[in-house]
């Protein structure tokens, strides 16, 4: 009788008794064992084994690859109407084993792209404090931190930095200082006679 009866998985073929195993009971006849915590898109090499006193043998080796890993992003894919300084949930979803999530932004439709986090826990979503960049052609790109997998935007989104409201009042202060002190030939004088401080 072979005793204990187990599966050895590797990514090297040939796999033998150095190192963990699985064990699958004592039993005679047939028998199974689940292989748990396997890398995605990896080839492993899998045979069982018997040992008794007389020593250890080997079943025949079969392989098998698992699925690779991907990541889709979720939010935001495209339409959106974002507000500079506001706090945004960028979302996505991944199979297989992703692991730390690298996440991008583009504010020229992908031509060139900002780094915001580069190593997240894959938890599927990340408070994003949207940056003041006013765009209508923004992207977020989310990844693996080797680069892959990854996912982008399925459509660009617009980021708008909010116009500031200047009370009537203060306005009109300002106006007034502007103009009584020859405001035109300030040496910086930029922003005194544009919206939201002056209508001219």
């Amino acid at each position: 009788v072979l005793s204990p009866r187990a599966l050895i998985c590797r990514v090297a073929s040939n796999p033998s008794i150095s190192g963990d195993y699985i064990a699958c009971g004592n039993e005679t006849g047939t028998f199974s064992c689940s292989l748990t915590g396997l890398d995605s898109g990896q080839t492993y090499y899998v045979r069982a084994f018997g040992q008794n006193s007389q020593g250890i043998v080997y079943g025949n080796q079969v392989s098998f690859n698992t699925l690779p890993a991907t990541v889709s992003l979720t939010s935001p894919n495209g339409g959106e109407q974002l507000t500079a300084g506001s706090i945004y949930n960028i979302t996505w979803t991944t199979t297989g084993t992703a692991g730390d999530i690298r996440i991008e932004y583009s504010a020229d439709n992908g031509a060139s792209w900002v780094g915001e986090a580069d190593s997240e826990p894959d938890d599927g979503t990340y408070p994003w404090t949207v940056p003041a960049i006013a765009s209508i052609q923004c992207l977020v790109r989310v990844s693996g931190t080797g680069g892959t997998p990854a996912d982008t935007s399925d459509g660009v989104f617009t980021v708008s930095i909010p116009v500031i409201s200047i009370p009537a009042g203060e306005r009109a202060a300002l106006i007034a200082l502007y103009n009584a002190t020859d405001g035109d030939n300030w040496k910086n004088n930029t922003g005194w006679k544009t919206p939201p401080l002056h209508s001219d």
